[in-house]
């Protein structure tokens, strides 16, 4: 029994939601960027351009010219969905050895080294109900080099996220 709740709460953390989050409330949504990152590792990803990789076909034009956005210098850019969101952090992070500290604290991150060698850097984190940063959900990634970056969304996997006006 323990083992299955081990391999639960993995595969929930392997999805990027939190440890607290059970299978049962686990969407299709969150399990196609899963299958989206495998075949990214098989080489399914596209060409490089300028030393960031192209995204797949299935991404939005906003997702694409936000990448473009971040590999210039631009640190918050706003594309539609979690999931161009996730396609971004893929090509950008994927394979760096960042660690995904979605649910845990700042400071949590900062004391632990033993999950957390780096600190801060070299992490990423999906913040979905943040009272910062406009009070937008996001995915907010720490560079090595001290870049924080904050990629927002308005659409996300399977979670209600409320606009300033209310709608989902």
């Amino acid at each position: 029994m323990v083992g299955l709740l081990v391999k639960s709460w993995m595969f929930g953390f392997g999805l990027g939601v939190g440890a607290g989050t059970t299978l049962s409330a686990i969407t299709v949504e969150d399990i196609l960027p899963l299958s989206a990152q495998i075949g990214a590792a098989m080489g399914g990803i596209g060409d490089e351009e300028s030393g960031g990789t192209l995204l797949t076909t299935t991404s939005s034009a906003s997702a694409r010219q936000a990448e473009k956005q971040i590999n210039s210098g631009t640190d918050n850019v706003t594309v539609e969905s979690w999931a161009d969101a996730d396609a971004i952090r893929r090509n950008l992070i994927e394979g760096q050895g960042y660690r995904n500290s979605t649910g845990y604290t700042g400071k949590q991150v900062r004391n632990n080294p033993d999950i957390f060698p780096e600190g801060k850097a070299r992490t990423f984190h999906w913040d979905y109900a943040d009272t910062q940063h406009g009070g937008k959900p996001h995915l907010q990634i720490h560079t090595p080099e001290g870049r924080v970056i904050r990629i927002f969304f308005e659409k996300g996997a399977g979670i209600p996220i409320r606009t300033p006006t209310g709608k989902r």
